[in-house]
C-alpha cells in the first residue's frame, strides 16, 4: 500500500492494506485458489519489471556517471564488522523483492524433487538481482534522500533514472496479482 501511496497520496495506508486483506480473504472464501499459469505469469512479469528496472538503472549510471556511488561509497560505516553488516543488509534484501514466499503456496501440489529445483532457481535469481538493485541504488540516489523513499525505494529509483513510467510500472506489480485473481471470477 505505500506504493500505490505514492500514487493516490489521500489515502490511509493501514485501511487501505486492511481493505486488501479482506477482498483476498473473500477471494478465499469464494474458493478462486491460485493456478500455476498465473502464478508464472505473475513471475515473469515481476522479473520482466526488475529486469527492466536494472536496465535502465545501468543506462543512467553510464550517462551520469559514478559521482553518487563515490560520494555513497565513502559514507564511512558505523559497525566495526563490515562481514555482519552486509548478511543482515542481504537478508533484509531477501524479503523485499524475491517473491520467495509465493512458492511456498505450491509445495503441496509440486511433484517430488520439483521444490529443491523451485528454490534453487529461485536463490540464482535473487542472488543476482537483490546485489545489483543494491549496487544500482548506492550509484544513483545519494543516501541522504533514501529515508524519505523507505516504503517505495525501488519505485523512487525507477523514477529517478527512468521517468513516471517505470515508477508506475515499479509501483502498480504488486497490484498484477489482485487484478488477475479478479479475473478468474469473470
Amino acid at each position: 500500500m505505500h506504493y500505490f501511496h505514492t500514487i493516490v497520496s489521500g489515502i490511509n495506508v493501514l485501511v487501505a492494506a486492511a481493505v486488501v486483506l479482506v477482498l483476498f480473504t473473500i477471494l478465499a472464501i469464494i474458493g478462486i485458489g491460485e493456478s500455476a499459469i498465473v502464478a508464472v505469469m505473475i513471475f515473469l512479469t515481476h522479473l520482466l519489471s526488475l529486469s527492466l528496472l536494472v536496465i535502465i538503472s545501468i543506462g543512467f549510471v553510464c550517462s551520469n556517471g559514478l559521482e553518487t556511488f563515490h560520494l555513497n561509497w565513502e559514507i564511512p560505516i558505523t559497525s566495526d564488522n563490515l562481514i555482519y553488516v552486509l548478511f543482515l543488509e542481504f537478508s533484509a534484501a531477501m524479503l523485499g523483492i524475491s517473491g520467495f514466499e509465493s512458492s511456498a503456496n505450491f509445495v503441496e501440489e509440486q511433484q517430488t524433487g520439483v521444490f529443491p529445483k523451485t528454490l534453487r532457481n529461485m536463490w540464482v535469481i535473487v542472488s543476482f538481482f537483490n546485489p545489483a538493485i543494491a549496487i544500482l541504488l548506492i550509484a544513483v540516489i545519494p543516501i541522504a534522500e533514501l529515508d524519505g523513499h523507505r516504503e517505495s525505494l525501488l519505485s523512487y529509483l525507477g523514477h529517478t533514472t527512468g521517468g513516471t513510467w517505470l515508477s508506475m510500472l515499479i509501483q502498480l506489480m504488486p497490484y498484477w496479482y489482485f487484478a488477475v485473481q479478479c479475473l478468474l471470477l469473470l
